[in-house]
């Protein structure tokens, strides 16, 4: 591997990319320019059905008052002079903006710093993307780790092999992949784009994660006589609210024929019926110190969405000091300690 500063025009941007692979399909590209044109549409967003992801306005913001990027992107020498960028896509389609378009006069985004490999295995590439944008700095949104998972798995790769790169536990590993099965088969087949130009919000994805196989919300819907179809018609119509409200509410309204009963009624969704659910008298009759970790984290949550809800949050800090921020990063270390354990 080597640095250098490589001129733009050499390099193409990856069709396999998992944030647009699927809108490219098997097409074929004639010039280096058609392919990074039509990919640098979709990743900067500019076709209106790109999937959500981090802001690449506020990438370009960035990128442009440092006059640079800091981390070099990462290519594979074709052999011909030309280079595919394995990592940094979206850095390298700011440059092809700014070089072409928005900044044509300015030399500094005709290069991109870069590290070159002159040969890598498949498997290597692979563990190149999976470390950058599982547990690096700027990840993948859940559906694009989901839909890389299974054409990883369709390619051979076993689930195992794929949790020793990326970390964490076999059961996040494995609902990615259902949860990127379901989508596809249940979700996505709900929508006609031709016929109305609706698409399927892949933002959505995580509603899908929230109901793993064999889960106990899956076993709360099949005792109901329901299936992963009817949750995802759930999904499209916006009956179930937001992932959180599935996490913590939606196994007990299934349990609750009487609450059920109101949820299952066409003007219905599962906020409407969270607060007919029994109230959890207990959280009412024990201190802070003897509550149970559910408990704590459940009223800690209500607490904080409340007030980022309701445009109060800031107010934290005028009431409590910014002493609250600095408890607030030590509980995000700890519970991200806590659950590497836990989900070992």
């Amino acid at each position: 591997m080597k640095y250098e500063i490589v001129d733009i025009n050499k390099i193409k941007l990856d069709p396999e990319n998992p944030r647009i692979a699927d809108k490219l399909g098997n097409r074929k590209f004639d010039s280096i320019e058609e392919q990074n044109s039509l990919i640098a549409s979709y990743l900067r967003g500019d076709t209106g059905n790109t999937e959500a992801g981090p802001s690449c306005l506020e990438l370009e913001k960035s990128i442009h008052s440092s006059k640079g990027i800091i981390e070099p992107i990462i290519l594979l020498s074709e052999g011909d002079g030309t280079y595919l960028c394995i990592e940094g896509n979206t850095r390298l389609s700011i440059y092809l903006s700014f070089s072409n378009d928005q900044y044509p006069n300015e030399k500094e985004w005709k290069k991109i710093p870069s590290l070159i490999h002159d040969e890598l295995t498949r498997s290597q590439i692979d563990e190149l993307r999976l470390q950058a944008h599982f547990v690096g700095k700027k990840e993948w949104t859940p559906y694009a780790k989901g839909r890389y998972i299974t054409q990883l798995v369709k390619s051979g790769t076993s689930l195992e092999d794929i949790k020793k790169v990326v970390g964490g536990s076999d059961s996040k590993t494995r609902a990615n992949y259902y949860a990127y099965k379901i989508f596809k088969e249940k979700y996505e087949t709900k929508f006609d784009p031709k016929k109305d130009n609706v698409f399927p919000d892949k933002t959505k994805f995580s509603m899908f994660t929230t109901v793993p196989e064999g889960g106990k919300i899956a076993m709360a819907l099949e005792l109901k006589g329901k299936t992963m179809d009817d949750y995802a018609q759930w999904v499209k119509d916006d009956k179930v609210g937001s992932a959180n409200d599935v996490r913590r509410f939606l196994e007990k309204v299934l349990l609750n024929d009487e609450v059920y009963s109101e949820f299952k009624k066409k003007n219905k969704s599962l906020p409407d019926v969270i607060p007919l659910l029994p109230s959890d008298s207990n959280i009412n009759k024990v201190t802070l110190k003897d509550a149970s970790i559910t408990q704590i984290c459940d009223v800690l949550n209500d607490t904080l969405l409340e007030h980022r809800k309701g445009g109060s949050l800031s107010s934290i800090t005028d009431q409590e000091g910014p002493g609250v921020i600095d408890s607030m990063n030590l509980l995000q270390i700890e519970i991200k300690s806590s659950l590497e354990l836990l989900e070992e």
